[in-house]
């Protein structure tokens, strides 16, 4: 698979402090090809034709790599390698079949990804190649708008960043079982789309839901198997890289934050940061917080593959609730302290739910959830 990817354009005169991130990252460089079978993560970035005229050394991607090569290890105990560039042909049909076979190879063994590209679209190719590892596909998708077709059918031609997701609801490989958009703004969506979302039984976080909260959205991130998270998710002050500038958003800590908690879920294979123009002459504000926001990943699945199975009910404390209303079940894991919820009048044998404490109290004071209610709805449906 390492003969579809180009080398990186960075050398160890480019990094000030030894060390650091690209000492311990097994690095794909003219001479020497990483050891990508004994990693556990792997790191490329997507680049279509059209960058070529581009210099390297001014290119987007390779200013986000050399921050985050600054950048020192946590206490981690993870096998890095970054395989470099993955190189895109003129030819779309070939280049979305490419992106599948290489993510299903790459899952198929093991491995979890991190991936760079300027097209918000590639998330289509990305789950595409994800369902051919897992039976169904949980995504979450952080941006300010949602990249739907009009009434949400299904764009028969070219797959673009306004369109990709009608692609993903109605392509038949792909087994979508839950879809989180996340930090939508909502004078950017005709209500027609929201419309559609709820009879889809889609969630949709609003960015006012979420801003100063974002551990509301924990039990969607937990089993999240994918987070495309679009740049222009964010405000515009902390990321002057987006193609598309937008005032309001989440700030560097949320996003941060957001990227932990994601890396944390024990089902994500893969973190895809997207929607930044190829070349720019800032100052680095927005590399610098895209470096951030991969080592808060990387922190939380440190941690993550430090857990034990967290939906071993024998190993949680269990809470029976005398709700009215419905027959609820909590549990809770002790080590991490995340929370699940058994819903017994769905009547789905040995199925928990992800939840969170505030489902919990919701249910102590004889009230359902908003998020326990979509659970039922749907599964009922």
């Amino acid at each position: 698979m390492i003969e579809f990817f180009t080398p990186v354009n960075i050398h160890s005169e480019d990094i000030q402090h030894n060390h650091n991130l690209y000492e311990y990252i097994d690095i794909h460089r003219e001479h020497h090809i990483p050891d990508w079978e004994e990693s556990e993560i792997l790191i490329f970035d997507i680049s279509p034709l059209e960058n070529e005229h581009i210099p390297k050394e001014n290119n987007t991607i390779s200013k986000i790599r050399k921050s985050f090569y600054q950048l020192f290890p946590g206490k981690w105990n993870l096998k890095i390698a970054d395989l470099g560039t993955l190189v895109l042909e003129s030819d779309t049909q070939k280049n979305l079949k490419l992106i599948q076979e290489i993510i299903s190879h790459f899952l198929l063994h093991g491995k979890h990804l991190i991936i760079l590209g300027k097209d918000h679209a590639l998330t289509y190719s990305i789950a595409k190649g994800i369902s051919k590892s897992e039976k169904i596909v949980n995504c979450s998708i952080v941006d300010s708008k949602i990249d739907l077709k009009p009434e949400g059918e299904k764009n028969t031609e070219k797959i673009l960043n306004t369109n990709f997701i009608s692609n993903m609801l109605w392509d038949e490989e792909i087994l979508l079982n839950n879809l989180h958009l996340i930090g939508c703004q909502a004078y950017y969506q005709p209500p027609a789309y929201l419309d559609f979302l709820r009879k889809m039984y889609i969630d949709c976080f609003s960015l006012g839901e979420i801003k100063g909260n974002i551990n509301a959205i924990e039990p969607e991130l937990r089993t999240s198997h994918f987070l495309s998270l679009d740049i222009s998710s964010l405000e515009y002050a902390f990321m002057p890289l987006q193609a598309q500038p937008v005032p309001n958003g989440l700030n560097g800590v949320e996003a941060c934050r957001l990227s932990r908690l994601s890396g944390l879920g024990t089902e994500n294979k893969v973190l895809g940061i997207f929607g930044f123009i190829p070349e720019n002459f800032t100052h680095g504000e927005g590399e610098n917080l895209l470096s951030q926001i991969i080592w808060y990943y990387l922190e939380g699945k440190n941690e993550s593959f430090l857990l034990k199975s967290l939906e071993n009910k024998e190993e949680m404390i269990t809470f029976h609730v005398p709700n009215n209303l419905i027959n609820l079940k909590f549990f809770k894991q002790p080590e991490s302290e995340l929370w699940w919820v058994e819903i017994n009048d769905l009547q789905i044998e040995d199925k928990i739910f992800p939840c969170s404490y505030a489902d919990y109290k919701q249910a102590v004071s004889n009230k359902i959830s908003e998020r326990i209610k979509k659970i039922i709805e749907k599964n009922k449906a």
